[in-house]
């Protein structure tokens, strides 16, 4: 990393241009990327592959900015995709430095910490190769000097062996040895690369699989919860205006219509394998209805003939009814019981030996209760004020529920 320090002092100067904070030691800046992760910037001069880029991201914790000035070898670029490092090459570094001069003279330009596309890719050298090139090499006389030697030891020796076509074998060039040199120096980098690699793919391969699990076992538990808790909701579509309703209110004089829901708890059920009941009285699917301001059993005769359409949230949350679905449940599962007693006790049963005592009838736990579907229905109505009293009418159908006239007197 030596001679590396003027590169690192113009680093520091285009980060406060960019008005960036960091902190910088000797051979490495640290910045700020954001509030949660760090960057830390490695420069050298030398070629950067991948077990230098390898060593440097065991070294911190931080995300890196590697800068070369000589370029990076694929398998570093290739660790640098799996791990996710920033690269920059001679290039980049120059064009970012234009934008910071820039910048300073008051154009705008902003910090791009992305590796460019076209980045240089260069090949590792051997030093021990560069070496022996330069052993190599020598003056004209030593050339002309070891030629002489060397045509007076070729009379001496076996003249070389023809290959199969009569000719000489050819012989390999320093280039063509230096080609070779450089091809086995670079197979080091996929091995370790291609360990990486099958590294990482076996732990995203577990990660995926736990992950798989854990929302299989999530959506085992929500559709559990959905069986025991989600009820449906739905409002009963408004067939009649503002306009209608005060027309129906009888009034010649009427002050104002306000509209809101009254929500209801609609349950399904059916009665099995009771010996209390025939077989037609078990076999029917029946409905109960449970207010869910007061909590009372009700009545929605014309629900079923009713147009439906989605409850809007703004809706749920504004007219959220007082009694809780399980409280609601809990009521008319207690009310079918004591209709079924009640007609178990009074001409449900059939007489014969096998039947129970009318004492037995009490015990209402004796009755199995499934409950088929459960429903959250919500009933439009009209309030309308005068100056005489106050009605409620069914904006499904239009019909006056009750009213007040005549100071305080009501009417249904």
């Amino acid at each position: 990393m030596g001679g590396t320090k003027p590169i690192y002092e113009v680093l520091s100067d285009i980060l406060e241009i960019h008005q960036i904070e960091h902190e910088k030691q000797n051979n490495k800046i640290t910045f700020n990327q954001n509030e949660k992760q760090k960057t830390d910037i490695i420069i050298s001069k030398d070629i950067i592959d991948y077990k230098e880029l390898n060593k440097i991201q065991k070294q911190t914790e931080n995300k890196i900015l590697a800068i070369s000035m000589n370029g990076f070898t694929e398998g570093a670029l290739e660790l640098s995709k799996i791990n996710k490092i920033t690269l920059w090459d001679q290039n980049k570094l120059q064009k970012e430095i234009g934008k910071a001069v820039l910048t300073e003279l008051d154009f705008q330009r902003k910090l791009d910490l992305k590796t460019p596309e076209n980045i240089e890719i260069a090949q590792k050298i051997d030093t021990k190769t560069i070496e022996k090139q330069k052993n190599e090499k020598s003056s004209i006389l030593d050339i002309l000097g070891s030629t002489r030697t060397n045509k007076n030891q070729n009379k001496k020796q076996q003249k070389p062996k023809k290959s199969d076509n009569g000719r000489k074998p050819k012989q390999k060039t320093t280039k063509e040895k230096q080609t070779k040199t450089k091809e086995t120096e670079t197979d080091v980098e996929p091995v370790e690369l291609k360990k990486e690699l099958e590294k990482q793919q076996t732990q995203q391969t577990e990660d995926k699989q736990k992950t798989n699990n854990q929302v299989g076992q999530e959506k085992q538990l929500d559709e559990e919860r959905v069986k025991k808790t989600d009820i449906t909701k739905y409002c009963l579509d408004m067939r009649i205006n503002k306009k209608d309703a005060l027309r129906k209110s009888g009034m010649v004089k009427p002050i104002k219509a306000s509209i809101t829901l009254e929500p209801y708890y609609k349950f399904q059920y059916k009665v099995e394998n009771s010996e209390y009941l025939d077989e037609i009285e078990t076999s029917q699917e029946k409905t109960i209805y449970v207010d869910g301001d007061t909590g009372e059993l009700t009545n929605l005769p014309r629900e079923n003939t009713a147009a439906k359409r989605p409850i809007q949230k703004e809706e749920e949350k504004k007219f959220k009814p007082n009694i809780n679905p399980k409280e609601a449940e809990k009521k008319a599962i207690e009310q079918i019981k004591n209709e079924l007693v009640k007609r178990a006790r009074y001409g449900g049963i059939r007489y014969s030996t096998t039947k129970k005592f009318h004492s037995d009838f009490d015990k209402k736990d004796q009755f199995n209760i499934k409950i088929q579907e459960k429903t959250l229905v919500y009933r439009p109505i009209w309030n309308v004020k005068t100056e005489k009293g106050q009605y409620t009418v069914d904006a499904a159908d239009g019909k006056v529920i009750s009213g007040t006239i005549d100071d305080g007197v009501m009417f249904i």
